[in-house]
């Protein structure tokens, strides 16, 4: 990932330095004084020869031109045998015209389409370029400007025919290579697709065709070569594309990012988000049929701009709580800065055609490098997931080979447990009738055997218990316990952090109870016990005492002791006996709320 980022920077850094411009004609151009207005070219002539064509153009590559206002160039050209070609650098000027004024004729210069007479090519330029034929004499050029923005976009260029050419070459091998890393984007998410199955990856692969539509459009190649003829979309493309990348993205987002319980409320802003964009969408459609609505744009930038900043904060914090890698903000971020920098930083004429490129689109560079970045989290959170699954797939029939054996040794001990407890009451009433004791004595017999019964249902028993509803069962098992034995069984039960545990975690751990309420109430001859169950953020603690005649070390291994060991050592958790002749019994076990084994009760 570090040599992705690298290798980005480098690129730009050498990139910038390249092609460097030797010759700057932008010297030669002159602006009307800003005092003065004009909405004729005659008016015009008349300020030039009262040589009101003062104000140096500079060498800033944007510029303000007041709404309603025609912004007036001059330049002159000497006596030349060589063509000019005069140059605009913006695809969607409303408006430019170009007037020449030589030996008294005023001529209004056509604006070229294409450039023919070079043998089998035939060039296309997609910006408003005007043939500056040769002339015996010198010629004064006026330019008349007229735009909507408040941000205008002149980057003028004089060149011969030659360097009018090699600048259309660098400019389509520049924009054409960018273009064509976009497509080879959008395959590889495709084929991703079509492997994985993952219908999120769909989002990604709209949100890259519709960066590819906005470029397309913000060059001027759109128009040139695919929707000439289609108003709707020479003046909607770009901020309609703007708009479905902003439904694309906070869909994709919303539905690829791993985002934890905690952080559920930021997926559905993000939702949200996608539905308001679907919703600006909508309204593109109905322009599309219906027409109108020439200002739209204006409310879509205003919409998606606080949209923008806020999936922005939203990013910092899945990488402050680490739910994305660091890289992944970065790209997002990196977009966000070339807005800014697009805004409030003007380049000049003597930085190269590269940097002058880097910076003007910045911003479409900057979602490129976001989409490369976003593609390498995509394949190797897929590389991820399969090694995680694998894993837990062996770790899961380890697990199950464990449950199993352990569930075995379980029913062996069920078996037991009934030949112990109740074998031994079957002999005792056989015996009595046999001898056909007295009915007293018969009666105290099957009253023991009804209540060991009752006693082994009841941890046999299994509610249907989660996080929500623990304290009751535990509540409901104790007072069952208290109301077919003499032992006196009290619970007490704090979470005060309320945290959630998860539904097999209560199971086990109700199954613990139950065990050691068995033991104490079976060997103990207790009077009382106690059951604590104590919850923080990360652990369960339980802790059962009775007030019995405890049990000798050797003792310590049997009564049902072992088999809650193993479930407790099965949870990753820790177990503790202490005891005393004739002060009883105390169990303290701490269990993890997560753990891997605690995940993998779910598939068991």
């Amino acid at each position: 990932m570090k040599s992705i980022l690298l290798t980005f920077f480098v690129c730009i850094v050498t990139c910038t330095t390249l092609f460097s411009q030797e010759d700057h004609p932008y010297d030669k151009f002159e602006l009307l004084n800003d005092s003065l207005t004009s909405s004729s070219i005659k008016q015009t002539l008349l300020y030039y020869n009262q040589q009101k064509f003062n104000k140096p153009f500079g060498h800033k590559i944007y510029h303000h031109i007041p709404k309603g206002k025609t912004f007036w160039m001059h330049f002159s050209l000497p006596k030349t045998e060589e063509n000019y070609y005069f140059t605009i650098g913006n695809s969607y000027l409303p408006h430019g015209k170009v007037y020449s004024y030589s030996n008294g004729t005023l001529d209004s210069l056509e604006t070229l389409h294409y450039i023919t007479n070079r043998g089998y090519k035939q060039v296309f330029y997609r910006q408003p370029t005007w043939l500056l034929k040769a002339k015996n004499h010198k010629t004064e050029y006026f330019v008349e400007i007229k735009d909507v923005e408040s941000k205008t976009r002149l980057a003028p260029q004089l060149n011969t025919t030659n360097d009018f050419l090699k600048l259309v070459e660098i400019e389509y091998f520049l924009t054409g290579g960018t273009l064509t890393y976009v497509c080879l984007l959008i395959l590889i998410i495709l084929i991703l697709f079509l492997v994985e199955k993952k219908y999120s990856l769909l989002w990604y692969g709209s949100l890259v065709f519709f960066m590819a539509m906005a470029m397309l459009a913000n060059k001027g190649i759109g128009p040139q070569y695919f929707w000439g003829e289609s108003e709707f979309l020479i003046t909607s493309t770009k901020s309609f594309s703007h708009t479905m990348m902003a439904l694309s993205s906070c869909f994709f987002y919303a539905n690829f990012y791993p985002f934890p319980k905690r952080l559920f409320y930021l997926k559905k802003i993000l939702t949200i988000f996608g539905y308001i964009s679907a919703g600006l969408g909508a309204v593109y459609i109905y322009k599309m049929f219906y027409g109108g609505l020439y200002d739209w744009y204006i409310v879509v930038w205003a919409v998606l701009k606080p949209m923008v900043f806020i999936v922005g904060i939203i990013h910092i914090i899945l990488i402050f709580h680490k739910v994305i890698p660091f890289y992944l903000g970065f790209g997002f971020l990196n977009s966000i800065i070339g807005i800014f920098i697009f805004v409030y930083n003007n380049p000049t004429y003597q930085d190269s055609i590269l940097k002058n490129f880097f910076f003007s689109e910045l911003f479409n560079l900057g979602l490129i490098l976001e989409m490369t970045l976003m593609l390498v989290y995509i394949i190797s959170s897929n590389a991820n997931a399969k090694n995680l699954a694998s894993k837990l797939e062996n770790e899961n029939n380890t697990l199950k080979r464990s449950f199993n054996q352990n569930l075995n040794e379980q029913t062996n001990n069920l078996v037991n447990d009934v030949h112990d407890t109740f074998g031994s009451y079957i002999e005792a009433l056989n015996l009595q009738i046999k001898n056909n004791s007295d009915h007293q004595l018969l009666q105290t017999t099957i009253k023991a055997f009804r209540n060991d019964y009752k006693i082994l249902l009841n941890n046999n028993f299994l509610p249907n218990i989660d996080t929500h509803n623990f304290y009751e069962a535990l509540s409901e098992y104790c007072k069952k316990i208290n109301q077919i034995t003499t032992v006196h069984v009290m619970l007490g039960f704090s979470n005060p952090n309320n945290t959630s545990i998860p539904k097999p975690l209560t199971l086990e751990v109700y199954k613990i109870v139950c065990e050691l309420t068995t033991n104490v109430i079976k060997h103990a001859k207790a009077n009382t016990a106690t059951i604590k169950v104590y919850i923080d953020e990360n652990t369960i603690v339980l802790n059962v005492k009775d007030d019995g005649i405890g049990m000798k070390k050797e003792q310590q291994k049997g009564f049902g002791i072992n088999s809650v060991k193993k479930r407790v050592q099965f949870l990753q958790g820790v177990f503790q006996l202490t005891s005393e002749l004739n002060k009883g019994v105390s169990y303290k076990i701490s269990i993890p709320i997560q753990s891997t084994v605690t995940e993998q009760l779910y598939y068991l």
